[in-house]
Parts: C-alpha cells; structure tokens; sequence
C-alpha cells in the first residue's frame, strides 16, 4: 500500500501566508538599505555644523570633553565617496517610492491571507492543525 499525501486548505493558506511574510522582510530590508544609501548621499552634500562650538557654555566646565574635530567627522562621512553621490539622489528617491508602493501592495496581501486563513479556521474548527493529511492510496 502506497501513501499519498494531501496538503489541507489550512496548511495551503498558512503557507501562502508565510511566504508574503518573508516577502515582508526582504522588501522591509532593501528599504532600509535604500534610505540608508540615500541618507549618506544626503550627507555627502549637506554637512552639519561643528560639534562643541558651545561646548562651554553648555556642558559643565572642567570636564575633559572627547569631542571628535569637524575635520576628522568629514574625513570619515566622505571617505571613500565619489561626489557622483548627487547624481544618484534622484534614483534613489525613485527606488525608495518604487519599494513603499510595493511594500504597501505585499502588506494588503498578507493582511487579505491572514483575513482567509483566520476565516478558513472559523468555518472549520475540527480541521486537523497537522501539516498533511495521509490518506492510502486507492489506485
């Protein structure tokens, strides 16, 4: 007698609901990666101001202050960096709206998937939780 396995709507619906989730992630991340990108080609064109400038007349007076030269904070913001960075601006505002709209469109889908999973459950309490079915074979 062989075996064949049938996969129960629940444990389709939970893996639907699984893989959008994970599409959740991986979008969640290249965004992050995106706006990091685009905060550091920001910084590339718009420094701050020097740190300390009021340092004594805003922190206690005696205290031995460690803070970092203007000059050594640009060496590391621009090391590395060509000024290309500002031409890429641009593209990266582009691909972070690309990433929001396409975020938004996988956040719907999962929220619909846990919507009929959640549903599916309800209208089958006594379906089995396992991840198959076994059933024999009949041919």
């Amino acid at each position: 007698m062989s075996l064949v396995v049938e996969t129960s709507t629940a444990d389709r619906l939970s893996d639907h609901r699984a893989a959008l989730n994970a599409e959740r992630r991986r979008v969640a991340h290249w965004r992050r990666l995106v706006r990091a990108r685009l905060d550091v080609a920001i910084a590339v064109i718009t420094v701050p101001e020097p740190l300390g400038v009021d340092g004594e007349t805003l922190l206690p007076a005696g205290a031995d202050h460690d803070v970092p030269r203007h000059v050594e904070l640009l060496r590391s913001l621009r090391a590395g960096l060509p000024m290309a960075e500002v031409h890429q601006l641009e593209a990266l505002r582009d691909l972070d709206g690309r990433l929001a709209r396409y975020q938004a469109e996988v956040d719907v889908a999962f929220a619909a998937a846990t919507d009929r999973f959640v549903e599916h459950l309800a209208e089958e309490p006594a379906a089995p939780p396992a991840r198959t079915l076994v059933r024999p074979d009949r041919g």
